[in-house]
């Protein structure tokens, strides 16, 4: 008898790391699992799921963050209260009519704290699963208080953590560890020659990605011609516009290109000579694990999650400063470092392939609902 979960999204109109990271979950917990997905709002995130066959409710609901600041966040404190209370108890009530039993609620992001509250709703257990650095690396001022929310994390019966240094991060010792899948052992490649490309990857070019430091980054390696910065990612207009005056002012304008994001990565890491990840915290960082899994040097800011992939620098190279990521970009441009790229391709294949993760969550979801 397959397990009935009801699952809370983050994401509606931007397709990213943890739209992608729980459309492998389901892929792996297949027909032992019944999935019923909320979305806050109808939009491309909703759609995608839609399509590939999974039942979708549309519940407008508030997310745990708050983004006012000073005198703004003392006038709208009261407001954004009864205007979330009221929201908050709706949801929870169209949830109870539309959804019926489910064996457990599953919510997919740190920056969703209305969990809790639907699972006690309907009395069954709550597995909050936490992507992200919530605080240094999504900047969230939660609502009401972080004291708040974490109360509501430690009320769940189960936290997920996809990376040691997170679960460190939350103070959260007693917490379960599964780093996020991404593909199957079998896709581990490496493809070679590589072309004069240096990729730089998200779903979105926004500031906290820090593209503008991958620029520099590039701009400071003083590659040899015919080497180019790839973007690939959407990016709103006025931040492009940005983007492209840094690369101008920093003289590599003509070796910067954009390219719209895409979910088939594939074709463009397999190929790169490497890839920068610059986030200061990311939860993980699911583009560094395709990188390993394609055979291209992963060259990430030496935090969070980044930390946790690379296994401290053994299977890629960690920086601090632009300085150093462009000494290692010209080191592994200049001698590609083949035999760290096949072992970090084993690693990954060991670490984050699809092969076993739908055994450990699902192993998770009996021990919370034995009956099942």
């Amino acid at each position: 008898m397959s397990l009935r979960v009801l699952y809370i999204t983050n994401e509606d109109r931007q397709i990213g790391g943890s739209s992608l990271s729980l459309e492998t979950l389901l892929s792996c917990v297949g027909d032992a699992v019944e999935p019923i997905l909320l979305f806050r709002e109808a939009g491309p995130v909703r759609d995608r799921f839609a399509a590939l066959g999974y039942r979708c409710l549309v519940v407008p609901y508030y997310r745990a963050s708050f983004q006012a600041k000073g005198l703004s966040r003392v006038l709208r404190w009261l407001p954004h209260f009864f205007a979330r209370a009221v929201t908050q108890r709706r949801c929870v009530r169209r949830v109870r009519r539309q959804v019926g039993k489910v064996d457990l609620v599953h919510s997919n992001s740190a920056t969703v704290d209305i969990g809790p509250r639907i699972a006690k709703a309907l009395g069954v257990p709550h597995v909050w699963h936490i992507r992200e650095y919530p605080d240094t690396g999504l900047g969230l001022r939660f609502f009401p208080s972080a004291g708040a929310w974490r109360r509501k994390l430690l009320s769940s019966d189960a936290v997920v953590a996809i990376t040691p240094g997170l679960l460190g991060h939350l103070g959260l010792p007693a917490a379960l560890c599964i780093p996020d899948a991404v593909l199957p052992a079998s896709a581990a490649v490496l493809v070679l020659p590589k072309a004069p490309e240096v990729v730089f990857l998200a779903g979105t070019l926004a500031p906290h990605k820090r593209p503008d430091e991958a620029i520099e980054i590039f701009a400071r390696a003083a590659l040899p011609e015919p080497y180019k910065l790839v973007l690939a990612g959407e990016v709103e207009d006025g931040y492009r516009r940005k983007l492209l005056a840094l690369a101008e002012a920093l003289g590599a304008s003509e070796r910067v290109e954009f390219r719209p994001f895409t979910a088939d990565v594939r074709a463009l890491l397999s190929r790169a000579a490497a890839v920068l990840v610059c986030t200061a915290y990311e939860g993980m960082g699911r583009v560094a694990v395709e990188a390993l899994f394609y055979g291209c040097p992963v060259i990430a800011r030496g935090s969070g999650g980044s930390r946790d992939v690379l296994a401290e620098g053994l299977h890629g190279s960690l920086y601090d400063t632009p300085e150093q990521a462009a000494a290692a970009l010209r080191a592994v441009v200049s001698d590609f470092p083949e035999a760290q790229v096949r072992a970090a391709a084993d690693y990954a294949a060991a670490t984050f392939s699809t092969d076993t993760y739908g055994a450990r969550i699902l192993s998770l979801y009996r021990s919370l609902s034995p009956s099942k």
